[in-house]
Parts: structure tokens; C-alpha cells; sequence
């Protein structure tokens, strides 16, 4: 978003906390460069994250955004996700934006959770809170529904870096650069392989498709041996688990997939009001996706039209699915139509746009 916001015309410094490991902005900038694969356009400062003894982090960060804010009187707006950032940013009079990815503030404790959403809420009547951005429509609703004054809402699902995907390379050009089989089907899975995930429908589907190869992208390391460790005992020899790969090379997988999947369950803690990165990622390849059609996934794809989008948790809806995508061919129109549909409404480019004007 820090990039997004540089291309459409906006002077951004991105402020982050930082540990003992990495002292300098310079450092810091080349992580950021690392991660996303090109050079960042927008500035970047060291925030202080004050610690004692390694312990008491968010107060020290706390701290640290106090000094931040009280030394930056030449910046017009404060674009927060963290709920105690947003009221230090109101507290010292400056306009701010607040963009929140869940209706749970602070996940360890009920106590903090109230008390950071009394102050947010509080906030959000102050002239100096000026937008509140959610990911989702349905998450939009819960906080419309606890105070958020509705006129200072702006639904926003997340979205992709579209210069990332200018081009789309063929299958057998993606193959080649992996060093995958051109003539062999493929299902690739990108994204976490936490146990609330349903990864175990990978090892189903495998079985029930054994002439097709299931590529399975993300981490983290000790989830990804458990369920490769699993494979093997079931005898399974058409999945592959690649691990965790730079981001600005999962597209080379997605390139080369013929089917892409989507897994989640109803234990994701944030399903029912999230806005999942991969669905943009997924669409802009131009790749037949199926995949769980959870509420908020349905309110970006739909079902025959973008997507083959199954009944939520039901694994034989999404075998039916994934037959029917793999007997599909490219050129494909509902591909196609999903990468249209991402390119004009879900890039970061975009979503900036959006945010501005709507500040504006």
C-alpha cells in the first residue's frame, strides 16, 4: 500500500517498529526490497521499540509512536492498522486513517480487546479520524453495527501488486523456469499450512486424482514437514511441498498451474469478515480457481463465473469441483474474466485511488 500510495501522487514514509537485529533504515530498506522483489518508491523510518530486559513490546512501541508523531508536524495524514496507534495519532490532533482487518482488536485477552475497542470507538467520533477502512462488506457491518459512524466507513477488500502481473507467462514458460513437467496436470495451493487451513484435503484430493501433481506452496517449516511426513506415510507420490519461497516468485507458480486451489475451514478465526490475499493473486494469473466459497469470499468471486467455488467445509463438493476444472482447457473464459475483474477493481494502484478520493 506504501507503494500504491507513491504511485498515485502521495509523499509516504513507512514508520516501523524494529528489534536488536536490525539497527538501520538503510537494513530495513533492503529487507523491504527483499520481500517485494523491486524497489521500494517510498521512504522508510526506523521506529524505536523500547524494551526492557527483551520484554514489554507493545508498550514500548507505544512509546515509540508517541516520539514519532510528536516530531512529524509536516505530515497532513497518520494511516494506521493498529487500533493503539490510531488513538495516539487522534490524541495528538492529527488526521488519521484507520484500516481494520477483523472484529477481534487483541486476540490474547477479552479484558484488552474491550478496552482497545472503547477507545477506538471513542476515536472514531473525533473530527480527526477520518476514514475507517474495512476489508470486507461483512466486516464493515459489525463495526457499523457497534458505533463506527457509517459516513466514515470505506469498504476495501485487499489486493495485488498489478505490475506484478503485467504479463502472464504460459504454463509450459512457467514450467521450464521451475523445472516442472510441461505434459502432467497441476494443482498448485499457495498460502499458509496452519492446521485450521484443511491442508489434509490436499492429500484427499491427491489420492482421488493420482495422474495429477498437487504443488504446495507456503509455510510455516514445522507445518510443512508434518503434512509432507504425512504424504509419505500414505504413500502419496504426486505432491510436492515447495516451502516458503520469496513472495515476488510465488507467481511463477501460479503460472504454471492448470487449477488453482483455494483452502480455508470454519476454525480461521477471521473467515466470516476477512479478505484473503492469494484470491487476488490467484484471479490476476488468469488460472481456474476453486476453492471454499465462504461469505466474504463471495462478495469478490462468483461461483461459475470467476470461480468453481464448493460448499464450505464439504470436501466432495470441491472434488466435484476440481474434476470438473481439470477437464477445462485454456484459453478459458471464466479465467479470463477473473483476471479482468482484479485488474479493474482489486490492484493496490486502485485501492490507493480509492482511499485518496474518498479522503479528498
Amino acid at each position: 500500500m506504501c507503494h500504491a500510495f507513491q504511485q498515485v501522487g502521495v509523499d509516504v514514509t513507512l514508520a516501523t517498529p524494529v528489534g536488536t537485529k536490525y539497527t538501520s533504515e538503510s537494513e530495513m530498506y533492503k529487507i523491504i526490497q527483499r520481500k517485494m522483489g523491486k524497489t521500494p518508491n517510498f521512504k522508510v523510518k526506523r521506529l524505536s521499540n523500547f524494551t526492557i530486559a527483551g520484554r514489554l513490546k507493545a508498550m514500548g512501541t507505544h512509546f515509540g509512536v508517541k516520539s514519532l508523531l510528536r516530531h512529524n508536524g509536516d505530515t497532513d495524514y497518520c494511516f494506521a492498522r493498529a487500533s493503539f496507534v490510531t488513538h495516539l495519532a487522534v490524541g495528538c490532533g492529527m488526521k488519521t486513517i484507520y484500516e481494520s482487518h477483523g472484529a477481534v482488536i487483541n486476540s490474547r485477552t477479552k479484558l484488552l480487546d474491550y478496552m482497545y475497542r472503547r477507545w477506538l470507538l471513542r476515536d472514531t467520533k473525533s473530527p480527526h479520524l477520518a476514514l475507517f477502512v474495512t476489508i470486507s462488506s461483512a466486516l464493515a457491518d459489525i463495526w457499523k453495527k457497534r458505533g463506527v459512524p457509517a459516513a466514515k466507513i470505506l469498504t476495501l477488500h485487499d489486493g495485488f501488486s498489478a505490475e506484478d502481473y503485467d504479463s502472464v507467462s504460459s504454463r509450459n514458460q512457467a514450467r521450464e523456469i521451475l523445472g516442472i513437467r510441461p505434459e502432467n496436470k497441476i494443482v498448485v495451493y499457495a498460502g499458509s499450512l496452519y492446521k485450521d487451513r484443511g491442508i489434509e484435503n490436499i492429500l484427499w484430493l491427491a489420492k482421488a486424482f493420482s495422474n495429477v501433481g498437487f504443488y504446495v506452496v507456503g509455510g510455516p517449516e514445522s507445518d510443512k514437514s508434518f503434512y509432507k511426513a504425512l504424504a509419505a506415510r500414505k504413500g502419496l507420490n504426486n505432491v510436492f511441498f515447495v516451502g516458503l519461497v520469496p513472495h515476488c516468485r510465488v507467481k511463477d507458480y501460479l503460472f504454471a498451474a492448470d487449477v488453482l486451489l483455494m483452502l480455508w475451514t470454519d476454525k480461521v478465526g477471521t473467515i466470516d469478515v476477512c479478505s484473503p490475499l492469494k484470491v487476488f493473486e490467484y484471479m490476476a494469473a488468469e488460472k481456474i480457481i476453486v476453492g471454499y466459497g465462504f461469505p466474504t469470499i463471495r462478495e469478490v468471486l462468483r461461483d461459475g463465473e470467476t470461480a468453481l467455488l464448493a460448499a464450505p467445509n464439504s470436501y466432495q463438493d470441491l472434488e466435484r469441483k476440481i474434476r470438473y476444472a481439470l477437464s477445462l482447457d485454456y484459453p478459458n473464459k471464466m479465467a479470463h474474466r477473473a483476471r479482468k475483474v482484479a485488474l479493474e477493481r482489486y490492484s493496490w494502484k486502485k485501492r490507493a485511488e480509492a482511499i485518496i478520493e474518498r479522503v479528498r
